[in-house]
């Protein structure tokens, strides 16, 4: 079994105060993955450094306070102004060609007022140490915000303080200038670890690795999902879907959708077992709710209560979870079930596929516009059902190994700051 934080902290050893920077994939606090990943994040922080202050970047100081009430919010919010502006510029974007619409989206993302820049210099003046906690966000559907981090760390790097970034999922990186930012900036980060391998590998093409930083290290969110596992596994069939632009999906692959499930229920031999919706971002809630009226399914009003124990406790009614957003499945899989990764996007297909390379038996992709591996998704769930429960001890040794493999990235860190 992994080892409780307090363990995990002996050896580590130092009361030294420190002021903690940190940066992480939902500024908004919206999306429960990236708060799993930041809640991890702050607690082997605290147990790093006990006596440190962790200052969170955030636009809003209640979510935080709700979702993370040990750590104090730095509020560096867009301007208004700017945020208009991008907003009106969203329906132009949106009809130019792909190459001149990546190029314009970069372009804005640089356009921030002085102001703004300046708030982000102070904010790393003031720490001791600058860390990016687990996100997905250094890809070509997130330009602004990716160039917003890296301007973070190369801030931090300039007025030379110590950098970490844990559990990145990174790519696709098409954009040229992304690509540029990446390079220049991860080269000179102190410790980077990698949700899969393909982010490695990527980044060690981009940034060259002379000296191991890119490390793969899994998910951070794992360890709160192993923490939440049950004695044995339930009976309920989880889902989860999400319309977004960098999905794929969107209301118009309903009828898609309504085909695939109804061939799945009558796969599965679930006896009484429920239909359980899960929500990951607020977008989950209406799209996974139309799933499963499109399959004569009753959802109920609300899917959980909105926090990351709160989605943990909805997959543990799960004996299987079929999902089309990345942390549905890392949570899932986390707790000792299978899941099945639904992907319609070059962003979801990599995020998926090095989730699956780390647990090959139990995570499997499926390409909802190849007519061919659609059509083996109900024997594959009823192949995955049958056989969760004995193959749930292997799953969870994975997963142990992987949550200390995470953990030990941050012990490393610790002495890369102790002996600087």
């Amino acid at each position: 079994m992994a080892p409780e934080y307090s363990e995990f902290a002996l050896g580590c050893g130092t009361s030294t105060l420190m002021r903690i920077l940190i940066e992480h994939g939902s500024s908004q606090m919206n999306n429960l993955g990236d708060i799993a990943m930041l809640q991890v994040t702050v607690e082997r922080l605290h147990a790093l450094w006990p006596e440190a202050t962790l200052s969170v970047i955030s636009r809003s100081e209640a979510s935080l306070a709700a979702h993370i009430p040990s750590t104090v919010p730095m509020l560096i919010d867009y301007p208004s102004f700017w945020i208009r502006l991008r907003r009106l510029g969203q329906p132009g974007l949106a009809l130019a060609p792909q190459r001149l619409r990546l190029r314009l989206e970069a372009g804005l993302s640089q356009a921030l007022p002085a102001q703004f820049k300046q708030g982000l210099v102070d904010a790393v003046r003031d720490a001791d140490l600058v860390v990016h906690a687990g996100s997905g966000v250094f890809a070509d559907p997130f330009l602004p915000a990716a160039h917003r981090r890296l301007d973070l760390f190369k801030h931090a790097i300039h007025q030379g303080k110590p950098t970490a970034l844990f559990s990145q999922g990174i790519g696709p990186l098409q954009n040229v200038r992304l690509r540029q930012a990446v390079a220049e900036t991860m080269a000179k980060v102190d410790l980077i670890t990698a949700r899969d391998a393909h982010s490695a590998i990527l980044l060690a093409g981009l940034a060259g690795d002379k000296q191991g930083r890119f490390l793969v290290t899994g998910d951070d969110a794992l360890e709160l999902a192993y923490r939440a596992r049950s004695g044995t596994l339930a009976t309920g069939l989880g889902l989860n879907l999400r319309f977004a632009p960098y999905s794929g999906l969107s209301d118009g692959d309903i009828p898609l959708l309504e085909g695939l499930l109804e061939g799945v229920l009558p796969a599965l031999d679930r006896a009484e077992g429920e239909v359980v919706p899960l929500s990951i971002h607020p977008s989950d809630t209406k799209a996974t709710s139309a799933w499963m009226l499109s399959a004569g399914l009753t959802p109920p009003v609300r899917h959980h209560d909105g926090t990351v124990l709160g989605l943990l406790s909805a997959i543990s009614r799960c004996r299987l979870v079929i999902t089309g957003s990345y942390h549905g499945a890392v949570l899932a899989l986390g707790q000792g079930m299978p899941a099945i990764c639904a992907v319609k996007s070059e962003y979801y297909a990599r995020k998926f596929s090095g989730l699956s390379d780390a647990f090959p038996i139990d995570c499997h992709t499926v390409d909802l516009s190849d007519p061919a591996q659609r059509e083996r998704l109900p024997g594959l769930a009823k192949a995955l059902w049958k056989q969760a429960e004995a193959r749930r001890p292997h799953l969870l040794q994975l997963v142990e190994e992987k949550v200390e493999e995470s953990r030990s990235a941050y012990r490393h860190f610790h002495q890369i700051v102790v002996g600087s």
